[in-house]
């Protein structure tokens, strides 16, 4: 046995003998990626599952989505539970996708509570999506008593770790009091985040906080530039408010023509109120709808 006093000289010679074989097995990883690009799925897993046997995390978590999605082995929930169940030890994404697969009955029956449990245990551990998961189903009571304040707690810390739903959720909770008191200003700051994020009906939301003076001051220029974001992402309400707001001339100059275009562009998605609005608009202005 060899006989090392010096505790630096120690942690050298550790590193040395261990680290061949972390070059081995992320080397083994390597050879599983390629024959996966070359379609050697057989050796794909014949790699992955001798590498997830030894406690190869990474191996574990590719071997739990290769049989999940089916993609060069035959699909398989079953094994791919069992593979998540392995990897849960040391990651929270398989915590995240044990708790999908009891809430959908993938490879084991449909059991809402344990998928909440296993909901909780991620989110614990800051996974973003089972914290939000957690919000809608207090909010939505799904499998558990309906409860505002719990839905309003598991969005705030989803919103804190920047998911933009979440972040919307929270202005709509505010805007409305639900799980919280009534607070427009509140409300307004998280659809302002959500927004920033491209969160399009927060998009939307903000743009309507401006044009009535919601949480903020009044400010039309601001809301149509806001509607005009919505409406690049065809939010119908957001083509129709601005046919609107250049017909009055809020915020901008009034410009029939362009008055027709949004409403056009509403009316093509079935809005009734551009429908009646473009009738009115060309037979009152028929130059502005050539």
């Amino acid at each position: 046995m060899i006989k090392i006093k010096n505790e630096k000289m120690m942690k050298i010679w550790l590193f040395m003998m261990c680290f061949p074989f972390f070059l081995l097995a992320q080397n083994s990883l390597d050879l599983a990626a390629k024959a996966y690009q070359y379609g050697d799925y057989s050796k794909v897993k014949s790699i992955l599952k001798k590498e997830a046997h030894k406690g190869n995390l990474q191996a574990q978590l590719d071997l739990a989505y290769l049989y999940e999605k089916g993609e060069g082995l035959t699909q398989s929930y079953e094994n791919a539970r069992y593979w998540y169940e392995k990897a849960s030890a040391k990651s929270v994404d398989a915590i995240y996708n044990l708790a999908l697969f009891y809430e959908e009955g993938k490879g084991v029956d449909k059991n809402m509570t344990k998928a909440i449990e296993f909901y909780h245990k991620a989110a614990n551990k800051q996974h973003i999506l089972a914290q939000l998961r957690l919000g809608d189903i207090y909010y939505y009571n799904e499998g558990v008593e309906h409860n505002e304040t719990k839905a309003f707690s598991w969005y705030a810390k989803a919103a804190k770790n920047g998911q933009s739903q979440a972040m919307f959720n929270m202005g709509f909770m505010y805007e409305h009091a639900k799980g919280v008191d009534k607070n427009l200003s509140k409300a307004f700051e998280y659809y302002q985040k959500a927004a920033a994020l491209n969160h399009i009906d927060a998009v939307y939301n903000l743009a309507t906080f401006y044009y009535k003076g919601l949480g903020v001051k009044k400010d039309l220029s601001k809301a149509l530039q806001w509607y005009e974001k919505a409406a690049k992402n065809a939010d119908i309400q957001a083509q129709y408010n601005l046919g609107v707001m250049y017909a009055r001339g809020e915020g901008v100059k009034k410009n029939k023509i362009k008055a027709f275009e949004y409403w056009m562009k509403a009316a093509k998605q079935s809005h009734e109120k551009a429908q009646d609005s473009l009738d009115a608009l060309c037979q009152a202005s028929p130059w502005a709808c050539k």
